[in-house]
Parts: structure tokens; C-alpha cells; sequence
């Protein structure tokens, strides 16, 4: 007869990664100023999805005997030159800003992602032909470099959008190849590729994960310059095309009628104000949370 020995079942650790995710959350959590900013996005996205069942009034019905009507006679915020009511634009523009901002980074990091992991990797030949590609981009003025894309493929949500995440990715490219460059030399990565690992698998498991902290906060911060580029490019007719109601579009027929109704250039420059520094509160508090204090995203913001 033989004697069993029971020995308690141990729980699997958690994986690394998992902890580090949930330290992250932790110190975002605590930053006052991060949790704000978050609150505010989370209210302007709730905003912007339910924006048919928030608005008073139908943003695009017109009443011309109700022209530049002052707030209050006019509605909550008052009515433009078309007599719509300024609120309910105000509410719908909130859904045209946010997605133009996450469409254009969403292009920049497409761009910019797969650039920087191939010139931090592999080096040499092709790193010198990127970074010399994405120098150049960098060298031209971002707003000018958009008009002319938009110019080029007409003004429209989607055209101007893809100009300012074109001018974005650079910017992307940069951080991605500095921390791309500062992995490879890793104990680790030198294993993998010992042991056999492609390269293609060592830049997925082993490189990427390192990306995405530096990459998430540039992104969040990347979204704050889109709202304004965004502003910009439809302030000077380039961007969202009317009747679309945009913050940019807003301000546009604003400064247009600034003797006859001064009123309607606060509500949308309030609001683009309000939105860039709820990004950039969001994306300074995923920096601390992420623990980002390398060179990597100085490279990208100060581009």
C-alpha cells in the first residue's frame, strides 16, 4: 500500500505583461487630472452616439426668420445665420470632431507603425531611407502639407482626415524606431533569435508590447492636435463640407457674422478648447501610468 502525498494546488502567477497592465490603470486611476480628462471624453463620446436623442432640435432644419436669434429667444445657445438651432449643432458637431480625430490617427499609426518597426529593426539601408522620407515630411509644415492633400483629393470628412494622419505619422514613425532601437539589443530578443524565431514573430511578440506604451500615449495626445487640425482645415473650407455640423464649420460661419451675432463664436471655440485639454490631461496621465520617460515620445512632440 502506498501513501499519497497531497500537496496544494498553486495558482498559475500571473503573466508580467497582465500585472503591469493593471499597475498602469492603478496609477491612471489616482491622477486626478487624467481621471478628469477621461470623464470628459467618456462624456463627449456618450454625447456624440446619442446625439439624435440629446439634441432639442434637428441641426439642420432651417428657419430664416429666426436668423441670429441672441440665447434664449433663439434657443439655449441661440441660432446661426441659417436660423438652426446652435446647441443641436453643437451636439452633433461633438460626433464629427471625435470621429475625424480618431480616423486621422488611426491613418497615422497605420503609416507610421510599420515604418518604425522596419527602420529600428532591421537598420542599415533601410532605416536611413525611411527616417530620410519621414525627415522630409517633417521638414514641411504639417497645415500646409494638409491643404495641399486635401486640395489634391477634395474636401471631405474621410480626404481630410487621411491628410492629417499623413502628416501625423511621422511622428508615430519616430517613437516606434526609438524604442524599436533601444528592444533590439535586449537579452531577450538576441534568444528569440537565437533559438530560431523569425523575424517576423520577434517583432510581433517581442517588440510590439514595448511599442504599445509609448504608442498609446502619443496616440491620445495625437488626438487633441487632430480636433484642431480638424478646426483649422474646416475654418478655411477644407475640411467637413456643410450643412455637416462641425465645431471647425461652426467657427467658420462664426467669425463670418461677428458684428451681427458675436454669440456664436464661443460655444464652438469652448468646446475645441475643452476637448484638446481633456486629451492631453488623458495622454500626459497614460505617459505617468505607462512610465514613459524615455526619449521616445519627446521625439514624436516635438515634431
Amino acid at each position: 500500500m502506498t501513501a499519497t502525498l497531497d500537496l496544494p494546488v498553486l495558482a498559475a502567477p500571473e503573466p508580467a505583461p497582465v500585472r503591469r497592465r493593471y499597475r498602469a490603470l492603478r496609477r491612471f486611476a489616482r491622477n486626478r487630472a487624467a481621471f478628469i480628462g477621461a470623464l470628459v471624453l467618456v462624456a463627449l463620446v456618450v454625447v456624440a452616439v446619442f446625439a439624435p436623442l440629446i439634441a432639442p432640435h434637428d441641426p439642420y432644419h432651417q428657419d430664416l426668420l429666426r436668423r441670429f436669434q441672441p440665447p434664449g429667444r433663439g434657443g439655449v445657445l441661440g441660432s446661426d445665420d441659417f436660423g438652426r438651432d446652435q446647441l443641436s449643432r453643437l451636439i452633433f458637431g461633438a460626433r464629427a470632431s471625435l470621429i475625424f480625430s480618431l480616423l486621422a490617427m488611426a491613418v497615422a499609426v497605420i503609416i507610421g507603425l510599420p515604418q518604425g518597426l522596419a527602420a529600428g529593426f532591421l537598420g542599415g539601408k533601410v532605416d536611413t531611407a525611411l527616417g530620410r522620407l519621414n525627415d522630409t515630411l517633417l521638414a514641411v509644415p504639417a497645415i500646409l502639407l494638409a491643404i495641399v492633400v486635401v486640395g489634391a483629393l477634395g474636401p471631405s470628412l474621410v480626404n481630410a482626415s487621411f491628410a492629417v494622419g499623413l502628416v501625423t505619422a511621422p511622428r508615430f514613425f519616430r517613437i516606434v524606431r526609438a524604442v524599436t532601437q533601444d528592444v533590439k539589443g535586449e537579452t531577450y530578443i538576441e534568444a528569440s533569435r537565437a533559438l530560431g524565431s523569425t523575424t517576423r514573430r520577434t517583432v510581433l511578440h517581442d517588440v510590439v508590447p514595448n511599442v504599445l506604451g509609448p504608442l498609446i500615449v502619443q496616440f491620445a495626445i495625437g488626438l487633441g492636435t487632430a480636433v484642431t487640425a480638424e478646426a483649422s482645415l474646416s475654418f478655411i473650407g477644407l475640411g467637413i463640407r456643410p450643412p455637416t455640423a462641425s465645431w471647425g464649420g461652426m467657427l467658420q460661419m462664426a467669425a463670418a457674422n461677428m458684428t451681427q451675432a458675436p454669440f456664436l463664436v464661443y460655444p464652438p471655440g469652448i468646446m475645441i478648447a475643452i476637448t484638446v485639454m481633456a486629451y492631453l490631461m488623458v495622454g500626459d496621465g497614460l505617459r505617468t501610468a505607462f512610465g514613459t520617460t524615455r526619449s521616445a515620445v519627446s521625439e514624436g512632440t516635438k515634431a
